[in-house]
């Protein structure tokens, strides 16, 4: 199963919603997979979630940033880019009208590995 531990940012500017989205990946590259107990692999690498969004083989898991500690934590930027081997956040930002449509929009052929990174969005954003 993949896992897809996010954070979700909202804050509105000029009528503009704009989406803050982090995502863990590996190296920036690809995504968490594992098999087993989503609870226990979590807690097991210190994460801890709000809630779990279960699309097909994915765990979309928003992230408690009040009890992980986020300062054990990579960005994206701060990896070299050969590094397919650290954890790692990467950002996504996502632009919607006050009636959520579509002002920029993530590129479609966006891959993580082999997962449309742009539908990972879309779900994240509906929840």
């Amino acid at each position: 199963m993949l896992i897809i531990p996010f954070i979700h940012r909202i804050t509105n500017e000029k009528n503009m919603n704009v989406h803050n989205i982090r995502v863990l990946t590996i190296g920036g590259k690809y995504i968490w997979e594992e098999s087993g107990d989503i609870n226990c692999i979590l807690s097991s690498n210190d994460i801890y979630h709000k809630n779990t969004i279960l699309s097909d083989n994915i765990h979309l898991c928003e992230v408690d940033i009040e009890k992980t500690n986020m300062n054990d934590m990579y960005k994206w930027s701060e990896i070299d880019i050969n590094d397919d081997e650290t954890f790692c956040w990467k950002d996504y930002i996502y632009f919607t009208g006050n009636n959520n449509e579509c002002w920029l929009n993530i590129p479609k052929n966006e891959m993580i590995g082999n997962t449309d990174i742009h539908t990972i969005i879309q779900l994240i954003i509906r929840t």
